[in-house]
């Protein structure tokens, strides 16, 4: 009698594995300075917003709400 042929998944797993193709490393532009205050500056004025959204001053009804709330700790 012939001997059985192995399963086709035995078969492939027999074939050497090659390593992942490797991509070239990405050359970036260097950032110009105008650009880069532009950014900066756009940052700044989001980051003043909501600073002074979380400044602004709570009502007295919420405020006395945490208060109780605090108490309760």
């Amino acid at each position: 009698m012939p001997a059985p042929s192995p399963a086709p998944g035995l078969a492939s797993a027999r074939r050497p594995v090659r390593p992942p193709r490797q991509e070239p490393p990405v050359r970036r532009k260097p950032a110009l300075a105008c650009d880069r205050r532009a950014w900066l500056s756009a940052l700044g004025r989001a980051l003043k917003d909501e600073y002074d959204a979380l400044a602004a001053p709570v009502s007295a009804r919420p405020a006395a709400l945490v208060r109780q709330l605090e108490a309760l700790d």
